[in-house]
C-alpha cells in the first residue's frame, strides 16, 4: 500500500519536516506529506518535550 502511494506521489518519501513552535505547551508540524506513522511518532516525541518543558 505505501509503495503504490509513493509512486503516485500521494506521500513524500523524502519529506523536509518542519516543527515550528506555536507556544511552550503547542507545536506544529508540517510533515511535508510523509507516512501517516511517522509524522504521528515525531508529533508525540514532541509534545512530550513540551510538556517535560512545561514542568520545568
Amino acid at each position: 500500500m505505501y509503495c503504490d502511494r509513493i509512486q503516485k506521489k500521494v506521500i513524500n518519501p523524502k519529506p523536509k519536516i518542519k516543527i515550528k513552535k506555536i507556544s511552550q505547551s503547542i507545536s506544529q508540524i508540517d510533515a511535508n506529506n510523509s507516512i501517516g506513522f511517522v509524522a504521528a511518532d515525531i508529533g508525540i516525541k514532541q509534545a512530550i518535550k513540551n510538556a517535560k518543558k512545561k514542568l520545568e
